[in-house]
């Protein structure tokens, strides 16, 4: 009989074929005589870090990014959807990352990028950051004499 997890020894008591014995304040139970060590066959998955053996049943402690009872399920760090503003979830093994749309910037794309910052506007010209679908998110504002997408041209 193979149980997967923590078994309280209290609910074995009863049991017909069950013995007991106190080591270190717990009490292990076994059945039928014999314990087997359920951790011989490798029963856990992906790197686990460790199977813990017990009387009847086996535990697995599993490596980050992994659940399960043998640790066979990878986590999905998507799953709480972290990319904001529109942003693709890239999920890896305990990890993620956020492609972002652009305009947007951060782990979690959570930052806006001013376009006027790199201050892309010539010849003294006023930079004016532009909303919604535009492919160009700012705009020039050009002083006079000047004129063009950047004012870099002379009139």
């Amino acid at each position: 009989m193979q149980v997967f997890g923590r078994i309280d020894a209290a609910s074995l008591m009863g049991h017909p074929r069950a013995h007991h014995r106190t080591c270190n304040n717990s009490t292990i139970v076994t059945v039928g005589g014999h314990d087997i060590d359920e951790c011989a066959s490798n029963p856990c998955l992906n790197n686990a870090v460790q199977c813990l053996d017990g009387p009847n049943f086996f535990f697995c402690v599993c490596a980050p990014g992994y659940t399960g009872t043998r640790c066979e399920t990878e986590i999905d760090e998507c799953a709480s959807t972290p990319c904001q503003n529109g942003a693709t979830c890239n999920d890896f093994v305990n990890m993620y990352n956020c492609t972002c749309l652009q305009g947007f910037e951060g782990v979690n794309c959570e930052s806006e990028i001013d376009p006027c910052l790199s201050e892309p506007c010539l010849n003294n010209a006023t930079c004016s950051e532009l909303r919604g679908d535009s492919s160009i998110p700012f705009q020039c504002l050009c002083v006079d004499g000047f004129a063009g997408e950047f004012c870099e041209e002379g009139t």
